[in-house]
């Protein structure tokens, strides 16, 4: 009796485990991607950028509706560029990238987008991958193991 006890109370705790384990909550922001990228509709990408960059900049209403534009514009190109089936996309994205650059640098200030720049350097944004090239390929490092 008491071995039938122990052998469903055993069974009963290994279920609730198993359970509970594929119930947590994963701890990657629930707004972040595989890589780091915001998800989302391009309009909700838009809205985070401006929104943040309006806070820190501390931009007016009228820049910030700009930047906004600019925003909106480079998120649904990038949506585009996404669900195609081009074989030049990490160019294309690059391309986009660049556009979205001038646009920003056209409507702010030299050291407004100079701390956009700075930040997009610190956490290896702008469209280049952290430990890759600017085609996203990542770099072989030749520590002399290899002779």
């Amino acid at each position: 009796m008491k071995k039938r006890i122990l052998l469903a109370s055993l069974i009963l705790s290994s279920i609730c485990g198993v359970s509970f384990a594929q119930t947590t909550a994963p701890t990657q922001d629930m707004n972040q991607g595989k890589h780091g990228q915001m998800q989302g509709t391009p309009e909700e990408r838009a809205q985070h950028f401006t929104k943040h960059w309006t806070k820190i900049l501390s931009l007016d209403d009228a820049t910030s509706q700009k930047v906004y534009a600019a925003a909106l514009a480079h998120s649904q190109k990038a949506e585009e560029i996404k669900n195609s089936n081009s074989t030049t996309k990490q160019a294309d994205f690059k391309a986009n990238k660049a556009n979205f650059d001038a646009a920003l640098k056209s409507i702010l200030t030299p050291d407004q987008f100079a701390k956009i720049q700075s930040a997009e350097e610190h956490r290896g944004g702008g469209g280049n991958h952290q430990n890759g090239n600017e085609n996203g390929n990542t770099q072989q490092i030749d520590n002399g193991q290899n002779r």
